[in-house]
């Protein structure tokens, strides 16, 4: 017997699903992070074939046309071409292959009137409406995956912050694990009259720069949901206008953008998203390295420095393969 399984992306960052087969309900979810409803679609996915088990034919009831188009004709031969990083929301959609295995799946477009559908949408726009952006990944974050969980080969912490934001002394600090023998790179540094999402972007940056060959299998852990946004949803739109937003609205921070959008693109990179200020110990080491650079700034000091060690100086959930 086909398994039915209805999801739903709200575009204002949240997302719901339910699944039956014949008049039995196998399960439900809803949930929110950043993105718009193509993206909530696979999140909702993702999250249902997490908890789905059986295998057999899989009728995947939705409206988003973008979806279906990806999954019926777009998703086989990106993973024969090693996910193309320029495809929109590639980071998800790479994680569907493995999960799908076992299941048949065929796509159906469901009517706004179904009731389901309707249930499914209004759980969908309660995970989302009223909440901030951060308190939406929160909600998707609960669970975060661990580091390097994917058979990344480099894991990447960032972390930035300014003290008196805008305008005042900032600081950024990176961890970057090689994720199969544990060599590590720390790497820190800081800035006068900067912001909290410039020194968010340039962690990112300084440690991607240290990447010395293309085709790295790359995990990004940030509390920066600006940093994900820019890089994952925003920055693929600006560019796809030629880098404008539409208006006369100027893009801030239009050259670490730009820094970011050709330092990502030789490489399969993975975001996750981790609660700043949580116990979890590479947000938490990347966090004193920033304000480490700060110190040092407001103490006249020089503030760039880095550390290398042959394994992760502090518990990051590493083990060696």
């Amino acid at each position: 017997m086909d398994t039915e399984l209805l999801i739903c992306g709200s575009g204002k960052g949240g997302w719901a699903w339910s699944a039956r087969r014949g008049e039995q309900a196998l399960g439900s979810g809803s949930g929110g992070a950043p993105g718009g409803a193509y993206r909530m679609g696979v999140c909702a996915l993702l999250d249902a074939l997490q908890h789905l088990s059986g295998g057999g034919p899989l009728r995947v009831q939705h409206r988003n046309a973008t979806l279906a188009d990806v999954l019926e004709q777009h998703m086989a031969r990106w993973q024969d071409l090693d996910w193309p990083k320029d495809k929109k929301e590639v980071d998800l959609i790479q994680q569907l292959p493995e999960r799908l295995a076992g299941w048949e799946l065929r796509c159906e477009h469901v009517e706004r009137t179904l009731p389901r559908y309707r249930e499914a949408k209004l759980a969908a726009q309660a995970a989302a409406v009223g909440a901030t952006t951060t308190e939406r990944a929160e909600r998707a974050a609960a669970d975060v995956p661990a580091p390097g969980s994917q058979g990344d080969d480099v894991v990447i912490w960032t972390d930035g912050g300014c003290r008196k934001n805008p305008g005042g002394v900032g600081g950024w600090g990176s961890v970057m694990v090689h994720w199969a023998s544990g060599a590590t790179l720390e790497r820190w540094g800081g800035a006068r009259d900067t912001t909290n999402n410039r020194m968010e972007m340039t962690a990112a940056i300084e440690a991607l720069r240290r990447l010395t060959r293309p085709g790295v299998r790359l995990e990004l852990r940030t509390d920066s949901t600006y940093l994900i946004q820019v890089c994952t949803v925003w920055g693929p739109a600006w560019k796809r206008r030629g880098w404008t937003k539409g208006g006369d609205e100027p893009i801030k921070n239009l050259d670490l953008v730009h820094e970011l959008d050709r330092l990502l693109a030789p490489h399969l990179v993975r975001w996750t998203w981790v609660k700043g200020h949580a116990g979890e110990p590479g947000n938490e080491r990347v966090d004193a390295l920033a304000n480490r650079a700060m110190d040092a700034l407001q103490a006249e000091q020089a503030a760039d420095g880095e550390a290398r060690h042959p394994t992760p100086p502090v518990e990051l959930g590493w083990r060696a393969r």
